[in-house]
């Protein structure tokens, strides 16, 4: 039966990213020659592509000085590195005049007008999305890719490493006709960013706690082991993790929240004390004597109490963090210097868009979906396809995070701006950790840790605030078998993410009119070597723009971007590093590459923030956290830890029954452009937010609906996601 015509519904992201690539090593000559006529356009204060658009002239760091109509110093080293690897003269030519705004407007014309430069000449490389993709194969306009591998041998071992992206790359029809854009590739997306001075300030110091501030506690524990129990540490520091098992004693006679829940006062120095408590009765096996707890010389993993929650050593229970948030709630002098309402848990504004994230720490209760890279979809233990939408679990989460609002560890009415208006843009965050209130986002590293005490950062100059991303907590995900790399995490307490970055919207295609479709290959696969996208990322090899070096987080020499260039970018006033980048230089993201973690760690974090997503990635490179990833050989992982495609085609008889009334009750509900999503005011007041308008006027009704949706919906993506997978 025949597919729907689209190319992959691409999953448009931002932050992070790594590159995992072919080797840059080739012996053997290319075909390429002549010139390659390339059109990209960005929408910006200065329109950029290939060749410098600017109106002044520009002398980089380098020494190259720019006039408008320069071609960049990245564009003019890839048509040098073509050169050489071919024998020829191949040279990159300006295939755009920016007269319209972006690329976006650029494709009207292409489609109607031909692929041609402004000049005339045929375009051998254009820019562009997947819905520009669909109408320009709809009219056989685009040039296919999959059956020209062998001409693209680097570019075809990273397809044969990503199955089941290239899969979801595919038209109806069975071809690809782009190259793929990734800000990054299984590398972590979103996470929880911690202010960590205020958990030093809570755990690490013994005076000074509140008494004003009381809560009434409404959480009740949810970590109720009676055993002991083994869990993995990351010991060493983010250059060096190396794996331990030790065993913990989180049993429910040590719960930190039973603890606080036992107080009859609870104010922000016993709730303090509780804690420190139970986490001494639970990890002092490992702490230092000195911070409390009973380790003494090679026994000593954690040195203070504070590194069970920050850190690459961050072993925490959720109740653990529950208990946390507890004591942030009730410690606004002690934390901020005067008394003032905190908020532990904050989103970024009151977009459904944004409050959204926050239901993403039902992971903290060992529930997926909320993660996903398409839709609510996620695999569970048995492999199976499952919507988050549609399972008992999510919405048990949902309720144990509407405990933790009961006591006031959200934001009061964050569905609502601080003006009152529902879904309002007004941001939280900013000016929330500006005056100290804010503890922990679930959000993106880079946009979230901007406001911290670091040279040039927001002119902030209080030194309490140092906001980190922080590992995940430890979990028991399962109570069957489950298989990860050969061991059975079965009934174990692991670390584990589902945001992993992955196919974005953007990439590059080759028109059917190109005069030059050899070269046009060479260059697209040479974006999938590790020196051609090094070059795309950083600007040429030469040695004025980028060294190779050590970098935290990464165990390999990674590119470290010249410090007069870097300070060029920073302090050039005018444009973002991104901006920078794209216009004198000629870095372009967008085109068909992996975009690489080390550049986004140098250009646009703080040294707060890098050091603590240099800790996240590498815990998640030594396993110490596991993240799900874009394809898994199931003879040794489960499917589990596999994200979903991005894209599953659905024949004509399949969408019919994926958009079927069955399924407009739970779309309404997970409708984050609404003002004020049902999804989202289901952890302020329960079921009451479910109503006549999305069908359901309780949760036992909805959840009575589930059936009927997963036959209608749920069955045809798991038939078509087979075809997907390749398995």
């Amino acid at each position: 039966m025949k597919k729907t015509l689209k190319i992959a519904s691409l999953v448009v992201l931002a932050g992070l990213g790594t590159a995992s690539l072919g080797s840059c090593k080739k012996t053997e000559k290319i075909k390429a020659s002549g010139d390659i006529d390339v059109s990209i356009n960005y929408k910006g204060t200065v329109q950029s592509g290939v060749s410098y658009n600017g109106t002044t002239t520009k002398t980089l760091t380098s020494g190259v000085t720019l006039q408008k109509g320069d071609i960049t110093p990245t564009w003019k080293c890839f048509g040098e590195k073509l050169t050489a690897l071919s024998g020829n003269t191949v040279t990159i030519r300006e295939g755009n005049d920016y007269s319209t705004k972006e690329y976006k407007n650029d494709w009207a014309n292409y489609n109607t007008k031909g692929f041609v430069s402004p000049t005339g000449e045929q375009l051998d490389l254009v820019m562009g999305d997947s819905n520009m993709y669909t109408t320009a194969v709809n009219s056989g306009n685009l040039t296919s890719i999959d059956d020209k591998l062998d001409s693209m041998p680097n570019f075809k071992k990273w397809v044969d490493n990503h199955e089941a992206i290239w899969n979801s790359m595919k038209s109806n029809d069975g071809h690809v006709y782009f190259t793929p854009y990734f800000d990054g590739l299984d590398s972590i997306e979103e996470m929880q960013v911690m202010n960590t001075k205020f958990v030093e300030l809570l755990l690490d110091t013994n005076d000074g706690f509140d008494t004003a501030t009381t809560i009434t506690s409404v959480y009740t524990p949810t970590v109720k082991e009676t055993a002991d129990q083994e869990v993995t540490v990351g010991t060493g520091d983010n250059k060096n993790v190396a794996p331990k098992k030790v065993t913990v004693h989180i049993t429910e006679a040590n719960n930190a929240v039973a603890k606080q829940n036992a107080l009859t006062t609870k104010n922000g120095a016993t709730l303090v004390q509780a804690l420190k408590e139970a986490l001494i009765a639970e990890y002092g096996d490992n702490l230092a004597k000195s911070a409390g707890g009973r380790a003494e010389g090679d026994a000593v993993i954690w040195n203070k109490l504070s590194e069970l929650f920050t850190g690459v050593k961050a072993t925490y229970t959720t109740d653990d963090m529950v208990a946390l948030l507890r004591c942030v709630k009730a410690n606004p002098v002690k934390l901020t210097g005067k008394q003032q309402e905190m908020n532990p848990l904050v989103p970024r504004t009151a977009e459904g868009k944004r409050t959204i994230k926050l239901n993403s720490l039902i992971a903290w209760w060992g529930h997926k979906g909320m993660d996903s890279e398409n839709g609510k979809l996620f695999f569970d233990e048995d492999g199976t396809l499952q919507d988050a939408r549609t399972q008992a679990g999510t919405y048990d989460g949902l309720e144990e995070l509407g405990k933790l609002y009961q006591e006031g560890l959200f934001v009061k009415n964050y569905t609502q701006d601080s003006k009152g208006t529902a879904g309002g843009k007004t941001e939280f965050r900013s000016a929330m950790m500006m005056n100290g209130t804010a503890f922990m986002l679930y959000d993106y590293n880079a946009t979230s840790s901007v406001y911290n005490h670091d040279a040039g950062q927001a002119g902030n100059t209080n030194e309490n605030f140092n906001y980190q991303p922080v590992l995940a907590p430890i979990v028991k995900w399962s109570s069957k078998d489950l298989n990860y790399k050969g061991v059975n995490l079965k009934d174990k307490y692991f670390r584990f993410s589902e945001s992993n970055r992955t196919l974005k919207s953007g990439g590059w295609a080759i028109p059917t009119t190109s005069d030059n479709v050899d070269s046009a290959l060479a260059l697209m696969d040479y974006m999938f070597t590790e020196e051609g996208a090094r070059i795309q990322d950083f600007g040429p090899d030469d040695g004025h723009y980028w060294t190779a070096g050590k970098l935290d987080g990464f165990a390999d020499d990674q590119p470290i971007i010249n410090a007069d260039l870097l300070n060029d970018v920073n302090t050039n006033g005018t444009y973002t590093w991104n901006d920078y980048y794209r216009i004198y230089i000629g870095s372009t993201q967008g085109i068909g590459h992996v975009r690489h973690d080390a550049l986004d760690m140098q250009v646009t974090l703080g040294q707060s923030a890098k050091a603590g997503i240099a800790n996240v990635k590498a815990a998640i490179s030594a396993d110490v956290e596991i993240l799900v990833q874009s394809s898994v050989n199931t003879a040794n992982t489960s499917r589990f830890f596999q994200s979903v495609p991005t894209n599953i085609p659905l024949n004509a008889d399949e969408e019919t029954k994926a958009a079927g009334d069955a399924v407009k009750g739970f779309t309404k509900i997970w409708n984050t452009s609404d003002a004020e999503p049902a999804c989202i005011k289901y952890v302020m007041v329960g079921d009451k937010a479910l109503d006549v308008e999305n069908g359901f006027k309780s949760r036992a009704e909805m959840e009575a609906a589930f059936d009927a949706c997963n036959l209608n919906y749920l069955a045809s993506y798991r038939h078509e996601v087979k075809s997907v997978l390749g398995k």
